[in-house]
């Protein structure tokens, strides 16, 4: 692919020892000069009441169950990046409801 696009902070849904190996796998997906832009929320957003949020990890107890994961920040990921080969960039912007996100692109050097 030209490019990858991963939004609505879906890398969130794995755990922190996860994303680096999750992000390898999809990155092997991309061309040559491919972009891969991933979407995430601001890991310091004050998430929903039933999300339990400490230190960058979240538990959601939901009606399907129970969920786990973890809010990466802009170093994290600049550093899933470096450990890729990839040259990164973060751009954070907030949504029309005033939720704050950031776009990261990762750019094979």
């Amino acid at each position: 692919f030209g490019t990858i696009m991963w939004m609505f902070t879906g890398i969130s849904d794995f755990s922190q020892n996860e994303q680096l190996s999750i992000l390898e796998r999809v990155s092997s997906w991309l061309e040559e000069d491919g972009l891969l832009v991933i979407d995430t929320i601001s890991h310091t957003t004050t998430l929903a009441p039933e999300f339990t949020f400490e230190n960058q990890q979240y538990i959601e107890r939901a009606v399907h169950g129970t969920v786990y994961g973890y809010v990466p920040t802009s170093e994290d990921m600049a550093g899933y990046a470096k450990a890729l080969g990839f040259k990164s960039e973060h751009l954070p912007y907030n949504t029309r409801t005033g939720r704050p996100r950031i776009i990261h692109i990762f750019r094979k050097k």
